[in-house]
């Protein structure tokens, strides 16, 4: 029997890379700097009164806007670096998948005397696809980019990762039904399908609607980065899960 164990390695690994970011983080992050806008806020009117014990309020309110400043700062550094990780490693991983499929399946066509080659040519053409993409992109240093930065490097980042997620799932659409169509000459009838998950969306849109809303639009833009991805990552537990079962 043809060798499963790279295969279904790849197909265990998805949990620890196809990692699913919470949009609470995102409203947390907005809600400690409506926290923090409101404390420096009173701390200030505190400070208009004049007297001594207002004055130490305010002092106390000040040093609190800043403590939630950061950690609303730091909360979205975090999520900065999670967006980019996980678009490595699922990248890698799906690389990974689709050269050991080609590998599994050729060693199928061989113990069963299939002429598997048209399908494996597209499989491993797919397999190209998927491995011009794996590259990293390196999550710590766009994070400490961004940190420094800010502005105009982030909006280079969600240029990059929305290009990237839109030629990926392309790229799988291909790779799944290249796996498909070769389970099917071999007799299996598989249904492995993989359709595209994250909807046509315009970065210039977005970024003019981030401009005139003074970059109000921008957290739902955010909250986007994280949605997508998030949905791509569970469809792939429907059709990578059927692709274990037939893979046996």
């Amino acid at each position: 029997m043809a060798d499963t164990t790279f295969l279904q390695a790849d197909l265990r690994e998805r949990p620890f890379t196809d990692i699913l970011i919470s949009p609470w983080l995102l409203l947390a992050m907005v809600g400690l700097w409506a926290v923090a806008f409101a404390v420096m806020f009173v701390g200030l009117l505190a400070s208009t009164l004049g007297e001594e014990t207002e004055e130490l309020a305010a002092a106390g309110g000040m040093a609190l806007f800043a403590i939630l400043a950061l950690a609303s700062w730091a909360l979205f550094i975090y999520i900065t670096y999670q967006l980019v990780s996980r678009r490595d490693r699922h990248f890698r991983r799906v690389a990974r998948l689709a050269e050991d499929a080609a590998v599994y399946l050729r060693a199928r066509a061989a113990e069963s005397g299939r002429n598997l080659e048209a399908w494996l040519a597209r499989l491993e053409a797919a397999h190209r696809a998927t491995r011009g993409q794996a590259g990293e992109r390196g999550a710590v240093i766009w994070t400490i980019l961004c940190a420094l930065a800010g502005g105009i490097v982030y909006l280079v980042l969600w240029y990059v990762l929305m290009d990237d997620y839109k030629r990926h799932e392309i790229n799988e659409v291909e790779l799944a039904a290249a796996i498909n169509a070769a389970f099917s000459e071999l007799g299996v009838g598989a249904g492995i399908a993989s359709q595209r998950q994250i909807p046509e969306r315009s970065f210039w849109l977005y970024l003019f609607l981030s401009l005139i809303t003074l970059s109000v639009f921008g957290l739902y833009w955010t909250y986007v980065m994280i949605a997508d991805p998030n949905q791509h990552f569970r469809a792939h537990v429907e059709w990578e899960s059927r692709l274990a079962q037939v893979a046996q």
